[in-house]
């Protein structure tokens, strides 16, 4: 039988590695949160149910709810946009049927109908065991940027189309200046033959007037 010393040694050995553990384990948690947190955009884990298990402030301001109101919950639950959380959720199945991460640009409404541009990544979380537990989701919003390739495709298409005018106006040009060198060229062939035909009609006035 052992000591009650070395038993009291020992359990109390375990303690501090327990302890040791879950501090270690609450450090990784709030560091966690700290980059969930510190991210420019919205972050979340959802399970194989596409509940929300975990979400940042991003991911609620995208909501407009409060963090009770999202976790636990899929998007249909949460979601104003029916119809896009219906895509959002077979976005969702497919990744987890098939293992693949998924990256998509979505046309979306915000709680107040405002419509915004959002790219979404997200890709599969696995266990130990390889087995897919869920997903995590990383949203973007670039409604900012896609008005400025809106802009910029519309100042291109405007300079292309000012291309096409002043082309179209150079053929033009081009055209005239053919038409006056053409009529130029008649006139003054106009004016040869003008000048032959007298000729030829009074062949005698040459020859009088050099005599």
């Amino acid at each position: 039988m052992e000591h009650p010393e070395l038993l009291d040694n020992n359990i109390q050995g375990e303690i501090s590695e327990v302890t040791e553990c879950k501090k270690e384990e609450e450090k990784f948690k709030q560091y966690y949160q700290f980059m969930v947190e510190s991210a420019h955009g919205a972050i979340f884990f959802k399970n194989l149910q596409s509940q929300f298990i975990i979400a940042n402030n991003k991911t609620l301001e995208v909501f407009g709810l409060s963090r009770e109101q999202v976790i636990g919950k899929n998007d249909y639950e949460i979601s104003s946009d029916k119809k896009q959380a219906r895509k959002n959720i077979e976005d969702d199945q497919f990744i987890f049927k098939t293992g693949k991460p998924r990256e998509v640009t979505k046309h979306m409404s915000d709680i107040h109908g405002k419509r915004h541009w959002f790219h979404t990544i997200k890709f599969p979380q696995f266990d130990d065991k390889g087995n897919i537990i869920g997903l995590v989701g990383i949203v973007r919003d670039i409604t900012e940027r896609k008005k400025s390739e809106s802009g910029h495709t519309k100042i291109v298409e405007a300079e292309k189309k000012k291309a096409e005018e002043l082309k179209k106006a150079y053929a033009e040009l081009q055209e005239s200046k053919d038409q006056l060198v053409r009529s130029e060229k008649l006139a003054y062939t106009g004016r040869i033959a003008a000048s032959i035909a007298h000729e030829i009609r009074n062949p005698l006035t040459n020859v009088v007037m050099s005599i």
